[in-house]
């Protein structure tokens, strides 16, 4: 068991000089409770517990990036916390309706250039 636990953990070492971005964002997703997890035979309501943990846990990485970088688009959220945008970007609108974001009224260029909403704490 031992040699099979080192070949693990060498595995790992190997990866996160490969792919220092998804080390990166581990330790930034350590600072967050664990999210939910079902398998893949679990019922449904298991399942559906488990999206809703997942998506209370990335509405509190959007805000807590946002209390320590300031306003920001929900690109600039993605950037740096090395979440996909498409992840993201959907946690806005329940921030918004739990008044706990608001539009800035600022727009910025993101990557592709078009204007994007930056959010700011409420």
């Amino acid at each position: 068991m031992s040699r099979i636990y080192d070949a693990l953990v060498r595995a790992e070492a190997e990866h996160q000089k490969l792919y220092p971005k998804d080390k990166a964002q581990s330790e930034f997703l350590s600072l967050f409770p664990e999210c939910g997890r079902a398998r893949q035979n679990d019922p449904q309501t298991a399942k559906d517990a488990a999206k809703s943990v997942e998506a209370s846990r990335l509405q509190r990485i959007f805000l807590e990036t946002l209390r320590r970088y300031g306003p920001s688009t929900a690109e600039e959220v993605s950037e740096r916390t090395h979440i996909l945008l498409n992840s993201i970007s959907p946690r806005t609108a329940p921030l918004v309706k739990k008044g706990l974001i608001r539009d800035s009224g600022e727009r910025r260029a993101g990557r592709s250039g078009r204007k994007q909403i930056v959010w700011t704490l409420l």
